[in-house]
């Protein structure tokens, strides 16, 4: 019995290190397949906003200077309601193309369960605005076919639908804006940290376990706004800097000035870059 019990002990002992060691290895799998999962869901919302962006630089293109209604009577040009047909039916058929285009977008974006509340409102509130835009077409084509109809009645109603389209390309221009807004911010770590910036770990505060920014709790007035289209480089002028949010390495590069000191961040692939996160923290060091 007494030779029995070290057995026991050290098969009792195996036992518990052998399952200590399955639990850790099915932690480590479940932090990587979600690691492996957010990266996924990063790159097919980028797919995302990069269609919305092709989708939503068309519709900057529907005004009444784009030729879309180009009533022009000068040089002793005929003004007909076979004109006036013709440049109508070309609207209506963009509208209808891009129409169909967002709604495939918003299709799938739900089948991929990619979650982001800012897109798709975006999608949501130029399809409510495509579908308007279209009845009033559709009512102007009405008048068009309908002989009784003036052509300065027909005028007008058209000048009512060149009005809308213009509201339409500004609508559109603010959310192509609000979609490419990003926010920096350079500091040190003490400044960093006594902003609530970043927490005593040095991570960005509002990042959770899976690594997603909330930026509900960051101070954006700490930040200085811009347009990532336009951000192309961020002064530094300091002896060391590191990025504290998430960035790809291949998309950035900090360059340096004869001193070896470390004069501007540069982005060198934009779309990449802000891929992860539209928020950028730059901790400097004199």
């Amino acid at each position: 019995m007494r030779r029995s019990f070290p057995f026991l002990l050290f098969l009792i002992m195996s036992i518990v290190v052998v399952s200590c060691n399955q639990e850790q290895d099915k932690a480590q799998a479940k932090k990587q397949q979600d690691s492996l999962l957010l990266m996924q869901e990063d790159s097919l919302l980028n797919v995302f906003k990069t269609e919305f962006e092709t989708i939503s630089q068309t519709m900057k293109e529907v005004n009444a200077e784009n030729g879309i209604f180009n009533l022009d009577t000068s040089e002793s040009k005929v003004l007909s309601k076979e004109t006036i047909i013709g440049q109508v039916q070309n609207l209506d058929k963009l509208l209808e193309s891009k129409q169909s285009q967002l709604n495939d977008l918003f299709k799938r974006m739900k089948e991929s369960k990619v979650r982001n509340e800012e897109m798709e409102d975006m999608i949501s509130s130029m399809r409510e605005s495509l579908a308007n835009r279209e009845s009033q077409i559709n009512e102007l084509m009405t008048m068009l076919t309908n002989k009784d109809v003036k052509l300065d009645a027909i005028l007008s109603r058209v000048d009512s639908v060149r009005i809308t389209n213009i509201e339409l390309t500004e609508e559109v221009i603010k959310m192509d804006e609000e979609m490419h807004t990003v926010y920096y911010v350079v500091g040190n770590a003490k400044e960093l940290k006594d902003s609530r910036i970043t927490t005593k770990k040095g991570g960005v505060l509002g990042i959770g376990l899976a690594k997603k920014l909330d930026v509900s709790k960051l101070d954006l007035s700490l930040f200085t706004e811009s347009d990532q289209r336009d951000l192309t480089s961020v002064p530094l002028y300091s002896n060391k800097a590191k990025l504290i949010t998430n960035h790809p390495e291949a998309s950035y590069d900090f360059v340096l000035d004869s001193d070896g000191k470390v004069e501007t961040l540069t982005v060198l692939n934009r779309k990449s870059f802000w891929a992860a996160t539209d928020i950028l923290v730059i901790e400097v060091a004199n």
